[in-house]
């Protein structure tokens, strides 16, 4: 489904992509650091792309800071019907005006994701 294609898609262009940390994201805003002790892969050249086609990231949680299930999903499919279906599962739809940095570890396929607002805090 769209969940392992999109996992899939990440980690192939994840391996073409280390990035340092602190260094900020090809095409999005520049000034924003990520907190963290580790250097990771960055899929930025993906993740603008799925942005830039009106694309959105469907979270599952729970996120326990390890693992994540992402669903890379059209912004057309995005309709009321399936906001409040997801909603009364428990996930959250992230809406494009965030900048979403999602991070692998480049040892292991796992995901781990940081939200970085850019504009309205996220609930």
């Amino acid at each position: 489904g769209h969940t392992a294609e999109g996992i899939t898609m990440w980690q192939s262009c994840a391996k073409r992509w280390r990035l340092s940390c602190s260094r900020p994201f090809a095409g999005l805003q520049a000034g924003l650091l990520l907190q963290s002790p580790h250097r990771w892969w960055f899929n930025a050249s993906f993740l603008n792309k799925v942005l830039e086609a009106g694309g959105a990231v469907v979270l599952h949680p729970p996120f326990d800071g390890k693992n994540l299930r992402l669903t890379f999903v059209d912004q057309s499919t995005i309709d009321g019907a399936i906001l409040r279906d997801l909603s009364t599962k428990g996930i959250r739809c992230v809406d494009v005006s965030f900048i979403i940095a999602m991070i692998c570890d480049r040892q292991t396929p796992k995901l781990e994701d940081y939200l970085l607002p850019y504009g309205p805090a996220l609930q």
